[in-house]
């Protein structure tokens, strides 16, 4: 498997993570064929004037085409605060609205399936919170795995971030008393 590229960072306020789609070279290649081949039964069929079959293989030629995409710039992108969590989907040409979901107490980053080879541990992430009756309720999966250390590097900066909110919270309560 090859390593997707992870980069987080924080500026204390907000946690930005962007996860980069990296793929081997021989399945972009494989796209690259599907593709044209798909691109040469449309051109084949709208020139033979068969207009159903031409519509069908335009939709299969999209669907193929956005993946194609995806595993060639595709990358993710979520940002973290205390208010909210918000993702969107970068494709390189466009980009999926941008997603936001409102986090009500306190917001949890955990892995949910991992996959192991001897290249290394990867993990899908899962970004929870809670909801109004304080039950679990899950915000986010994200679609490309990350490296263990990648993980517990977020999984400390949500930390870092609850802990700087409560810290300036007591803070302006004390100053409050005098």
């Amino acid at each position: 498997m090859t390593p997707n590229h992870v980069t987080v960072h924080s500026d204390g306020i907000c946690i930005y993570l962007v996860i980069e789609v990296r793929n081997a070279l021989l399945p972009k290649i494989f796209l690259l064929l599907c593709n044209a081949l798909a691109l040469g039964a449309i051109i084949t069929v709208c020139v033979m004037g068969v207009a159903i079959v031409g519509l069908v293989a335009l939709l299969l030629e999209m669907v193929l085409l956005k993946y194609t995409l995806w595993n060639f710039f595709g990358r993710e992108l979520v940002t973290v605060n205390t208010r909210v969590l918000t993702y969107q989907h970068d494709y390189g040409l466009f980009k999926t609205k941008l997603v936001t979901h409102k986090v009500n107490r306190m917001l949890h980053c955990q892995a949910f399936s991992t996959i192991k080879e001897k290249e290394g541990t990867w993990q899908y992430l899962q970004f929870g919170s809670y909801d109004e009756n304080d039950l679990p309720s899950l915000l986010y999966q994200v679609s490309l795995p990350v490296e263990e250390k990648d993980t517990l590097l977020i999984q400390q900066l949500i930390d870092k971030l609850y802990v700087t909110r409560l810290a300036e919270e007591q803070m302006i309560s004390v100053l409050h008393l005098n």
